[in-house]
């Protein structure tokens, strides 16, 4: 439903100057020989002889100094401070290491002692520039923010080559807002150093955090080719940010290769991947960054969002539970949890996390469509109506916002907006025209020339829209229908159509194109004008299937296509229809195809149900096997759209709140005349809808003086 970029902080903060040695005032030959090994490079030679110092002196404080730089520098800061504060007490006035440990302070996160330490002494050094700095970073710490930009100005006063004091200010003015003074000190520094590539990051900083995002790629792009991974993690965002998505992967690999515990370049790297629509490999990449960082609830959140699209509802939910435990007050982490527990067919929980998003950033247009649509699951079409609008009010460039309020325009009847909006299913992702540059038919006369329509979605839109290909024609004009290739066979022949094609083929010549679900738009369509004359399809010869008897023939459905993403909510437990195989005089035939067709071999009374799977290559043999049964049940499917396209008689089970072309209410479907629908009253109650169809399958059962010439074939 969305991702996210962890937050940061605006700018770096540079590394404190390290800590002093050389200043200090010799004590003996010994300490000299510890002194010069230090400034030599070999800190573990110094290191012993300043132990034997101070065996024989525990408070010599030369060596307390140097051994404390020595620890702080092999990452014991802890024990570098105490050893530093020793000889602080026994050298009180000694501004150098007053200074060193203020720095570890810092280190430490000890800001108040840091300052503590500087203050008094701070008046009579004021051209000391280490004094000036650190002083200055605790005041920062502290949230000090103007005591922090003076003391940074003093330094650089004393010293104007200071990078680290430039880094700091540039960084402290950002957090105050003042992006204009923090891109001149910036400049100021390129311009005394040029080659410093630490700057050029500041100033890449300074450009981001001022929305300047594309006058800050020169100086990242320049600091990023100087070897600074930050720069690269940096430059990665902003093309994130400018939508130029590939070079963002680019960048976000190589910082990922540089720094491979960096979990944030991870979850950064992710984001990229999913808007690129590389969803399994962007799972892959917030694992990672949760096997680093497991308290990242960003990238549990965004890994939420990454397992949603890839099917792995569960394991979606868990992720987007950590996510809201770790960080509650985190936007993102509700809208990823409340998108896949709606995915997985609990819009009551769906509903309480995406108002929980809201309530945290009421300004959030996705949050708000995500909210319709659980809404809309509910069965409360006015609602989420309401909800779409203030989404599309939020941004009214959300294409899926816009494409959710044509479903629920729609489902309400009102088809001349409805289908306005539909429009918008063009934008989004996973929706791919076919390979034509024709110019597109907006409705005018073909006068001869040749419209090629295009299927675009799934299988049951092509089966429901493929009725406008004769309205389209009597414009004039050929008509080339290019569909899945599974339609194909089915589709050839159909009234007004010149020529089927599989749309994945070569495309024959043509001269104008427009997708099949666009012409209900295009010829204005309105619900009272549905063309809902059956058979538009050509029905085939009915399949020859084994006699039994009198028994009704029913053919079942129970599950979609797992690519669509409310699958799980539209589709049923085969389980559910185990009260059917009980009914005399009733015998089941499925016509499931797929994954889940192999259920009936677990099923209790999967022995009593004819599988005709197997005998199933195409629609073309569906469409045999409907001709040949005396009744088809299903799910909301392309199955529901195949037996109705062919007239014959089809029971719809529809989930709460259903789909847009059902309506919202009552039995009847507007375009398909032997269609009888039963609906949820409440979400996943599939027994009630099942209790239903067996109280009306046992009145298809009795004897009734309906049968025969004239019967209803609803009925």
């Amino acid at each position: 439903m969305a991702t996210s970029l962890r937050s940061e902080a605006g700018g770096p903060l540079a590394p404190r100057p390290a800590p002093e040695a050389g200043a200090a005032r010799p004590a003996g030959g010994d300490f000299e020989r510890a002194l010069r090994q230090f400034n030599a490079g070999d800190p573990h030679g110094a290191a012993r002889v300043l132990a034997a110092i101070l065996e024989a002196d525990p408070d010599q404080p030369d060596a307390l100094h140097l051994h404390g730089v020595i620890a702080a520098q092999r990452g014991a800061v802890d024990q570098g401070a105490a050893l530093l504060a020793r000889a602080l007490a026994r050298r009180p006035n000694d501004i150098t290491i007053r200074n060193n440990l203020a720095g570890l302070l810092l280190t430490l996160d000890r800001a108040a002692e840091a300052a503590a330490l500087i203050e008094p002494v701070l008046a009579d050094h004021t051209d000391h520039v280490g004094l000036h700095y650190n002083h200055a970073s605790a005041q920062r710490q502290l949230g000090a923010h103007q005591a922090a930009i003076e003391g940074y100005r003093a330094a650089l006063a004393v010293d104007p080559t200071f990078i680290d004091a430039s880094l700091n200010l540039a960084a402290t003015l950002i957090e105050t807002g003042d992006f204009a003074e923090a891109e001149q000190v910036a400049l100021n520094a390129i311009a005394r150093t040029p080659q410093a590539a630490s700057l050029k990051l500041s100033l890449g900083c300074v450009l981001l955090a001022a929305g300047r995002t594309a006058e800050a790629l020169g100086p990242l792009d320049q600091a990023a080719s100087a070897g600074l991974i930050e720069a690269r993690h940096r430059l990665g965002r902003a093309f994130l940010t400018l939508c130029r998505t590939a070079e963002a992967r680019q960048a976000l690999e190589r910082a990922a290769l540089d720094k491979p515990s960096s979990a944030d370049i991870r979850n950064d790297l992710g984001v990229a991947l999913l808007v690129l629509g590389a969803d399994s490999e962007a799972v892959k990449r917030f694992r990672e960054s949760v096997a680093r960082a497991p308290n990242h609830a960003e990238a549990h959140a965004n890994l939420a969002e990454a397992l949603r699209r890839t099917g792995a509802l569960d394991e979606a939910i868990r992720h987007g539970e950590r996510a809201s435990q770790l960080e509650p007050l985190l936007p993102l982490a509700w809208l990823n949890l409340g998108a896949a527990l709606l995915d997985a067919a609990r819009p009551d929980e769906a509903k309480a996390a995406l108002a929980r998003a809201l309530a945290l950033d009421p300004h959030r247009a996705e949050a708000e469509s995500a909210y319709g649509s659980a809404l809309e699951a509910m069965g409360d079409g006015a609602a989420a109506l309401a909800a779409y609008d203030r989404a599309l009010a939020l941004d009214p460039a959300l294409d899926e916002a816009r494409f959710n309020r044509a479903l629920a325009r729609l489902k309400q009847g009102d088809y001349r907006n409805g289908l306005a909006d539909y429009e918008a299913r063009r934008r989004l992702k996973g929706v791919t025209p076919v390979a034509t540059r024709a110019p597109e038919w907006r409705g005018e006369p073909l006068a001869g020339k040749t419209l090629l329509l295009y299927s675009e979605q799934g299988f049951g839109d092509t089966l429901q829209f493929a009725r406008f290909a004769a309205l389209a024609a009597a414009h004039g004009g050929p008509v080339v229908l290019a569909c899945q290739r599974p339609l194909a066979r089915l589709l050839k022949g159909m009234m007004g159509v010149a020529a089927v094609v599989p749309a994945d083929a070569p495309l024959p010549a043509h001269d104008l194109a427009a997708p099949l679900l666009s012409v209900p738009h295009v010829l204005g369509l309105e619900l009272a004008r549905i063309p809902n004359a059956v058979p538009y399809v050509a029905p085939p010869e009915p399949m020859a299937l084994e006699a039994t008897g009198r028994a009704l023939t029913l053919g079942i459905v129970w599950a979609g296509s797992a690519a669509n993403r409310i699958n799980q909510r539209r589709s049923c437990p085969l389980a559910a229809l185990a009260p059917l195989a009980a009914l005399d005089d009733l015998r089941l035939h499925s016509l499931q195809v797929g994954p889940e067709a192999a259920q009936l071999k677990d099923a209790v009374f999967g022995a009593r149900v004819i599988d005709l799977g197997p005998r199933l290559a195409d629609f073309h043999d569906t469409a045999a096997a409907i001709m040949a049964l005396d009744l088809v049940l299903t799910i909301d499917s392309a199955v529901a759209h195949l037996a109705g396209a062919l007239g014959r008689p089809v029971w719809v089970m529809l989930s709460k709140g259903g789909d847009w072309r059902y309506g919202e209410a009552g039995e009847d479907c507007p375009w398909y005349p032997s269609m009888r629908l039963f609906r949820q009253t409440s979400a996943g109650d599939w027994a009630g809808v099942v209790d239903q169809v067996r109280a009306a399958l046992g009145e298809r059962l009795l004897p009734s003086p309906l049968e025969g010439e004239g019967a209803d074939p609803r009925t």
